[in-house]
């Protein structure tokens, strides 16, 4: 099944391996995620599987680059429409964590998915507890950036329905290990697109 994501009707697909942009607003590529594969896509959300992604990590006003790899198994829930995304991520114990971007709805082309960063995030623990993160950074974010108040208006109101949806656990009942373990292969593919 494919999906149409964007107004440019460019088309993603399962077994795809994408990128993933995060943009800080109105200013820098701070973050780039290279080819994590699509496994799973509805009406609702699309997951990408992280695992062994390499992640670059770009300093503001400067092209120095720090780059990383991730190692734990991680799923990440894009939403269309919505101004947030989802990672969960599985411990070598099996245990099972969460972490809620507040972001910009995002969009599909040239082979990346992208989107805004807007600094506040919600942790969701091994028990299903969860707390709002980066508030402080939020706060200098919006001077620094100078966030328009239309903007700020709507993150508030994202961070009030993420609030009301982790109380209803909306997000805990998509950490789910049995169906999340699914999406991988049992023989591990090694995706190196440059030498293709």
């Amino acid at each position: 099944m494919k999906i149409n994501i964007n107004s440019n009707k460019k088309k993603i697909d399962i077994n795809d391996h994408v990128m993933v942009h995060a943009y800080k607003y109105k200013r820098w590529l701070y973050r780039t995620w290279e080819y994590p594969q699509v496994v799973y896509m509805s009406d609702e959300y699309l997951i990408i599987n992280l695992k062994n992604s390499r992640v670059l990590t770009s300093e503001e006003n400067s092209v120095r680059c720090f780059s990383s790899k991730i190692s734990k198994t991680s799923f990440w829930y894009f939403f269309p429409n919505k101004w947030y995304n989802f990672i969960v991520s599985i411990d070598e114990s099996g245990r099972l964590s969460g972490y809620i971007n507040i972001s910009s709805p995002f969009i599909y082309e040239e082979g990346t998915i992208k989107y805004y960063d807007f600094d506040l995030d919600f942790r969701i623990n091994f028990d299903h507890s969860w707390i709002e993160v980066d508030i402080k950074e939020f706060e200098k974010n919006i001077v620094k950036f100078n966030y328009p108040h239309e903007l700020i208006k709507i993150i508030k109101d994202v961070e009030k329905d993420i609030i009301n949806k982790l109380d209803q656990n909306f997000f805990q009942q998509l950490m789910n290990k049995e169906k999340l373990l699914k999406f991988i292969k049992t023989k591990e593919e090694k995706y190196e697109p440059w030498k293709k």
